[in-house]
């Protein structure tokens, strides 16, 4: 027989009142970490004194390990700071944590039995999902960006992770979602890279955008015979009005003039502000030099006429 290292002799009182109890003994039996379900039952003789224990005990060493590994799981799904979701094969969704109560404000009786596209928010076609569903069918995962709505229809941006568990015979059994609202650091990124790439007064396309945007249009050039056209041009008398009228009134002209311009122009081509009263102009798919020039001519003659900056007509 086994000896157990560690034996439970709290229970000798009990069995002494000819009580019969049971409890688990663990211990290393040859090097191995063991726990043992142990029943124990009194030995009577005739004069109802203890004179021995009868007992069995179940090896549960891996049930025990299981059962941890699970109290584990449950306590770190408790306390996540990413909400999750887990649906069976049918896609409907059998379980949530606080966190995605907590982010989506459905709670877990709102959201049990129902599917994902409760979050759906409009913002993604058919498309998108239909991608989605061939990752997850053909590789068992998938993540990316994707917008989801609250239960007070509130859109918010989440980065979302879905894992696949599959049954004995390889088909889904249970997936599971973890995502995090990522809204914030989303609108964070998106001003980093407007400031990085247009003019905060004039909401133009800047020096860096507007040779980002020439290198598109040459390089779609040399797969076609197209033309395009580039125009510099600049606002005469502009130091007048700004030593005149002050900062407020050259940024006002600035304002203006960059409206005046786009007005000229199709949605197509790009009109960007290199910096101070210095604008560009690319003109793409353009039939002949004689197009560029009418252009050019049709955005003379809009900034020649006067500007109105506060009641002050100013021509430049």
């Amino acid at each position: 027989a086994h000896e157990v290292a560690h034996a439970s002799f709290r229970h000798v009182a009990t069995l002494q009142r000819a009580v019969p109890c049971q409890f688990e003994e663990w211990g290393n039996v040859k090097g191995q970490h063991l726990v043992l379900d142990v029943r124990k039952a009194p030995f009577v003789n005739e004069h109802g004194v203890v004179v021995g224990v009868v007992g069995t005990g179940r090896d549960v060493t891996e049930h025990q390990a299981e059962q941890d590994k699970l109290r584990l799981a449950a306590l770190v799904l408790e306390h996540s700071s990413e909400a999750l979701l887990i649906t069976d094969e049918a896609n409907a969704i059998v379980e949530v944590n606080p966190a995605f109560t907590r982010l989506t404000g459905y709670s877990r009786e709102d959201a049990l039995g129902q599917t994902p596209a409760i979050l759906r928010s409009g913002r993604q076609g058919v498309e998108f999902y239909r991608r989605m569903w061939e990752a997850l069918t053909a590789e068992g995962q998938w993540q990316g960006e994707i917008w989801n709505r609250r239960k007070d229809g509130v859109l918010f941006v989440e980065w979302l992770t879905i894992n696949t568990l599959y049954d004995s015979h390889g088909q889904p059994h249970r997936r599971v979602a973890l995502f995090s609202d990522v809204t914030e650091k989303k609108k964070e990124a998106e001003l980093l890279w407007q400031q990085a790439n247009y003019d905060l007064l004039t909401q133009l396309p800047n020096r860096r955008m507007f040779q980002d945007r020439l290198e598109v249009e040459l390089k779609k050039l040399r797969r076609s015979s197209g033309k395009l056209a580039v125009c510099y041009l600049d606002l005469d008398h502009f130091k007048e009005v700004n030593d005149s009228l002050g900062h407020h009134g050259g940024d006002q002209l600035l304002v203006q003039a960059a409206q005046r311009i786009l007005a000229c122009v199709r949605g197509s081509d790009t009109v960007a502000r290199l910096g101070g009263d210095e604008f560009t102009v690319i003109l793409t798919d353009i039939e002949s030099a004689t197009s560029a020039e009418r252009v050019a001519q049709a955005i003379v003659a809009t900034l020649s006429q006067p500007f109105d900056l506060d009641g002050t007509p100013v021509q430049v």
